[in-house]
């Protein structure tokens, strides 16, 4: 591939991941703002629009793991078990603080941004394990 082609391509999946990550951002907040509304037809639509800003970013980083090489795939395999552990306990704390009339229920806006901040938590963490993992491999051999 000629180097202008590749730059090209990283640009265009930059700015993907960037539109992405607006989507997710204002998604839920345009849809906050419809499903406070008289008209069913725009609560479905503010439904719709806030579940679905997140939908482009899932897509992307799916795309992005599948074309990456084993190494990268690791790594986002290991953040997903981490962040995928880590909201059980989350939810299951709260539940058990709930059920014992210790918190108030949690709006679910603020569940699912702390799940999502999880995610990038557990990103952090497992990319740091692999890579500490690979250089100890490279320094035994």
């Amino acid at each position: 591939m000629h180097p202008d082609q590749r730059l090209r391509k990283a640009v265009k999946g930059f700015y993907a991941y960037i539109g992405s990550v607006l989507a997710a951002g204002a998604g839920p907040i345009i849809g906050m703002r419809l499903v406070h509304n008289d008209s069913a037809a725009l609560r479905a639509v503010g439904v719709a629009v806030g579940f679905g800003g997140w939908l482009p970013l899932l897509l992307l980083t799916a795309t992005l793991i599948r074309a990456t090489d084993e190494f990268g795939q690791r790594i986002h395999y290991l953040a997903m078990s981490l962040a995928f552990a880590g909201a059980l306990l989350v939810i299951s704390l709260l539940d058990w603080l709930v059920r014992a009339e210790f918190i108030e229920p949690v709006p679910y806006m603020v569940l699912w941004l702390a799940l999502a901040v999880l995610w990038v938590i557990s990103l952090v963490v497992a990319k740091g394990r692999v890579e500490r993992g690979q250089a100890t491999r490279d320094r035994a051999s």
